[in-house]
């Protein structure tokens, strides 16, 4: 990795968010991270939304304008949720196409596995199935780490 300088088996990237390397040994804890909070952007959306239209119902002379002044925080809530759902979903999608595809960021970015000039490249780690790359990357065994560091305690 060019921003910490380790070496990382199955190198996907560095990733400023977590302050580290995704790679071999932490990747599926990487994507199942991703997943879990776009569920979270998702469900916090639905619900902000659904209290401000209850919030609406209420009264018979209430208004979706009125419940929205009301609930000032929840409003902002709501488009923070929105506008970052997107982002999240997007990073989640991506994270997908690679785990079934069973590829990394670095080699995705850099196009280790397309074709070129005609002569077929061909992934060594994919299973030429998205089921069961998924599942040899979620419920695959966990990898130990090389170096002993019982020293430093």
């Amino acid at each position: 990795c060019s921003m910490c300088d380790n070496c990382i088996e199955r190198f996907d990237h560095h990733c400023p968010w977590i302050g580290n390397c995704v790679g071999k040994r932490n990747y599926r804890y990487f994507y199942l991270m991703i997943a879990s909070i776009t569920l979270l952007c998702i469900y916090i959306l639905t619900f902000t939304l659904v209290h401000i239209v209850m919030l609406s119902k209420e009264k018979e002379d209430s208004t979706l304008i009125s419940a929205m002044s009301a609930t000032p925080a929840s409003v902002i809530e709501a488009l923070i949720c929105f506008f970052a759902v997107w982002s999240v979903l997007g990073l989640a999608g991506f994270h997908s196409y690679l785990a079934g595809t069973n590829q990394t960021t670095n080699e995705e970015i850099k196009g280790s596995w397309a074709q070129r000039h005609g002569e077929v490249v061909r992934n060594p780690y994919t299973t030429n199935n998205c089921c069961s790359n998924f599942a040899k990357i979620l419920c695959g065994p966990s990898y130990t780490r090389y170096i002993d560091n019982t020293f430093l305690t």
